[in-house]
């Protein structure tokens, strides 16, 4: 990967990654070990955190289009090298969560994404990316159940 050129963004906006094969099937442990090192990533980096975990649903059948998006979040990662978390000191020390949801976001079974963040003072403590148990009817469900995770 040392040859490859860096990205701008994580995963292009037109990629739909799907369990249906399409393409030729790779290797397991191969697609294995790549999922297992952005795993290992994911604890500083807030920004990859849906993307790894939503090519990491294809472990069981990987093929070459989930190791290509793969291959591109190492790349953008590579690129934003220098990036990562700073905690500043702050007297005020009031602590904030923050949800957001993206309503049917996972197309192969329209459930929706929750992500919420967890701010003490100013300084990120705390995130996570979940797709949510149930299917949504409307937008409004969707928040009241993304609200309900960031609040537990």
């Amino acid at each position: 990967m040392d040859d490859y050129k860096v990205v701008s963004t994580p995963l292009c906006p037109n990629t739909k990654l799907s369990p249906e094969c399409t393409t030729e099937a790779i290797p397991s442990t191969l697609y294995r070990s790549t999922i297992g090192s952005l795993l290992y990533l994911n604890a500083s980096r807030t920004v990859i955190m849906y993307l790894v975990g939503l090519v990491a649903r294809f472990q069981s059948n990987s093929e070459a289009s989930h190791l290509e998006a793969a291959k591109r979040i190492l790349r953008y990662v590579k690129g934003t090298i220098s990036y990562g978390l700073y905690y500043i000191f702050s007297p005020s020390m009031s602590i904030a969560a923050f949800s957001d949801v993206d309503w049917g976001g996972y197309l192969p079974d329209r459930k929706s994404i929750s992500s919420c963040c967890y701010v003490l003072g100013s300084n990120v403590v705390s995130w996570l990316c979940k797709k949510q148990d149930t299917v949504s009817l409307s937008t409004s469900e969707a928040e009241y159940i993304a609200n309900s995770q960031a609040g537990s």
